[in-house]
Formats: structure tokens, C-alpha cells, sequence
């Protein structure tokens, strides 16, 4: 997750191959000498929604990398869920007969697969008397927790803090920002437990 822009989060799947043995001695036309090897990857994201982009590397005799990325809000909504990584590694040889793909003399040598889980957190925060100090509810048991948050103007009594995370390998990793909406209660945490659908005005 790149969270480096909060007003534009995203979900980052990279492809990477690599390899440091890729050359040997032989005949090529003209000669003999080094031949090496070239590589490519691709990688393929998709959201939990269906929305999808790939992208190719560039050909390296040593290292490539393809990297793919989906904002995290689909139009009104966020797009939680699994998210899929799909990469497929390409080996390239100037001998290789050309391929049924493309007819380029490369070949495909291996892919893989993982999902990454996207949640968002929901905390409830409520505004000391007189002030623009919120803090949360006494009883908001999420994953992200947001404890204390000041405005740099009144949002009302209630604002809820939406922090986007990423479970992957059996740990959560909780996003540096959260997304700021105001509210007229407490009452979406038990609608929405842990969830996040569009919820009305955002301030930050």
C-alpha cells in the first residue's frame, strides 16, 4: 500500500525477476563469444471489484521489475477485499525459436500468484467541549485504531477516522494516514464493523 499521497491511496503489486548466471560461451552468427540471456515480467493486479491493470518491464540481462498499482476508492466506494497479484516471468535467448505468443525468441519460465487483503479500520471520535480535540470512544475494538485526532475547525461532536490496512502473511499493517469524515453518531460502527462503505463528507 502506498500511502505516500492521502488523498491518493493506493495498491502497489510488483513483479520482480532476477538472475545472475545468465551468460555461457558459444557460436552466434559471426562468430564466437558471451551469449547472454534476457529477461521481462508481467504483472497483472485486480481488486476485489474487478478492476485490473498490467503492466511489462523492461528487458534486463539481470534484473526486471514490473510494478502495478489501483487507487484504493473506486468511484464513491472502497475497494476491500482480496486483491490478486499475478506474475509471469519471461527467459529470452537469441537461439530460442520464437514462441506462439508474440514470435518473439522469448519463453515463459515460471509465475506465481498471491491475494492481499485490504481493510479499513473505523474509529469514533468525539470532540471535547469547547475545542477541535477529538478522541475516540471508550469501547472501539479495530484493527487501526485512531486515539486522538485535532481539526483545524469544528467537524461536529463526531468524526470518524477511516485507516486503510493490509494483512498479508498473517500480520496487519496499518496505513500512516486516515480518512476523515464527519458524523451525526456512533451508530455506523455497529452497521459496519470494521467495514467502510461511502460515508458522506470528507474534511481530511
Amino acid at each position: 500500500m502506498d500511502d505516500s499521497d492521502p488523498a491518493n491511496i493506493r495498491i502497489i503489486g510488483t513483479g520482480v525477476t532476477s538472475d545472475s548466471n545468465n551468460g555461457y560461451m558459444g557460436y552466434y552468427p559471426g562468430g564466437y563469444g558471451s551469449i547472454y540471456h534476457s529477461y521481462w515480467v508481467r504483472t497483472t493486479l485486480t481488486s476485489p471489484d474487478g478492476r485490473t491493470v498490467t503492466m511489462d518491464s523492461y528487458h534486463s540481462s539481470s534484473y526486471t521489475s514490473a510494478e502495478t498499482s489501483l487507487p484504493l476508492i473506486g468511484g464513491d466506494n472502497f475497494d476491500l477485499g482480496d486483491y490478486s497479484v499475478q506474475t509471469s516471468h519471461w527467459t529470452c535467448c537469441p537461439f530460442m525459436a520464437p514462441n506462439q505468443f508474440d514470435g518473439s525468441r522469448c519463453q515463459p519460465s515460471a509465475s506465481s500468484s498471491i491475494p492481499i487483503t485490504i481493510g479499513a479500520s473505523i474509529s469514533v471520535l468525539t470532540k471535547a467541549a469547547m475545542s477541535n480535540t477529538y478522541t475516540i470512544l471508550a469501547y472501539c475494538p479495530v484493527h487501526c485504531p485512531v486515539e486522538r485526532l485535532i481539526t483545524s475547525n469544528d467537524q461536529g461532536q463526531y468524526i470518524l477516522c477511516v485507516v486503510p490496512w493490509v494483512y498479508l502473511f498473517g500480520n496487519y499493517q496499518c496505513s500512516r494516514v486516515s480518512i476523515n469524515y464527519r458524523t451525526t453518531g456512533p451508530s455506523i460502527v455497529l452497521m459496519f464493523p470494521d467495514k467502510c462503505p461511502s460515508l458522506g463528507y470528507r474534511f481530511r
